[in-house]
């Protein structure tokens, strides 16, 4: 562990499994505090329960990225517990085929 990411507050949406899983434990090897972000909370207490028993620096909440006011909730809740964001991934989602300027919040 090389702390390259010590003190840094991480959000990683599509948490819970996956690359997103992945993705939680190298930040938190690296020293981050991470708050992962999933839909599916029978997969986040599968996977992330047990880092959260173990003391790790680690919240989950549940939450369905393509609506605004649950990103409200991550957002107030992460500042609630950790005092600011550094990082986020942007894990989960769908495709959308448009370009970023083309796509609006309802895509």
């Amino acid at each position: 562990m090389s702390n390259r990411l010590k003190n840094k507050v991480a959000i990683i949406t599509g948490g819970a499994s996956g690359l997103g899983f992945a993705g939680v434990k190298l930040f938190l090897q690296e020293g981050a505090k991470v708050v992962v972000v999933d839909y599916d909370q029978k997969q986040t207490k599968k996977t992330v329960g047990p880092l959260i028993e173990a003391g790790k620096s680690v919240i989950a909440i549940q939450a369905d990225v393509s609506k605004e006011e649950d990103w409200a909730k991550v957002v107030k809740q992460t500042l609630a517990k950790f005092g600011k964001i550094d990082i986020l991934v942007n894990n989960a989602g769908v495709h959308v085929a448009q370009d970023v300027l083309h796509t609006n919040v309802a895509d």
